[in-house]
């Protein structure tokens, strides 16, 4: 009674290795362009509502924005010495005493 039923002893044939049940199939590391066209194909219920909600969006904020211009500048203001002899170094005598070439040049403007 404690012997095996032959219903239940699986028997190899012949000189046969014996397969796993299961095998890994390793996938490969790159991925066809295909296969993300197919995607986007199947997907495409998706996706087209989508980029068209978010591209109506964006194009009634840019639009309707209200344009800002905005600018900004230096003023430099440098005394100019004449230069008559050729000599840059030469620079007039300061004949009145108090003359301030600054307060002048910004009194104009």
């Amino acid at each position: 009674m404690n012997e095996l039923s032959p219903w239940r002893i699986r028997r190899l044939a012949g000189n046969e290795e014996i397969q796993p049940e299961f095998t890994r199939v390793r996938e490969p590391d790159e991925v066809p362009l295909s296969y993300y066209w197919n995607v986007l194909v199947k997907r495409r219920s998706i996706i087209l509502p989508i980029f068209f909600v978010v591209f109506a969006t964006g194009s009634y904020f840019a639009l309707s924005a209200t344009t800002l211009y905005t600018a900004t500048a230096k003023l430099k203001i440098e005394p100019q010495n004449p230069r008559v002899t050729g000599v840059g170094e030469l620079q007039p005598p300061d004949l009145l005493g108090q003359y301030d070439y600054h307060q002048t040049q910004f009194a104009l403007l």
